[in-house]
């Protein structure tokens, strides 16, 4: 499909793993925008439950996808722009803790 002069597209085969980045690993059905993972979504059960997660990259197709997309799944939504010093002290937790071998490693 074309979209606003760009190329979206669901990945075909799953990719050798290329990063601990979801977005830099796409899998089969991911949304791709010109050859890069812009969409995707995860599952997990455990006895307690199911986790369903999905992100979507800040790309416009210039068609407003974001906005229908966010108004089929609900009627209450709102956007949210963070602080710059709250995404700084997120990016070095997220290097000091979640980039560690000890973390990585853990199951």
């Amino acid at each position: 499909m074309i979209a606003g002069g760009e190329r979206v597209e669901l990945a075909r085969d799953q990719s050798p793993k290329l990063s601990e980045v979801c977005f830099a690993n796409p899998v089969r059905a991911d949304i791709m925008l010109n050859g890069r993972k812009v969409a995707g979504a995860a599952q997990r059960r455990t006895r307690a439950g199911l986790l369903h997660q999905g992100s979507i990259q800040r790309v416009d197709l210039g068609n407003g996808l974001a906005e229908r997309f966010a108004r089929e799944l609900s009627n209450v939504r709102s956007e949210e722009s963070l602080d710059k010093s709250l995404l700084e002290r997120a990016e070095k937790i997220a290097e000091q803790k979640y980039a560690t071998q000890n973390w990585l490693q853990r199951r």
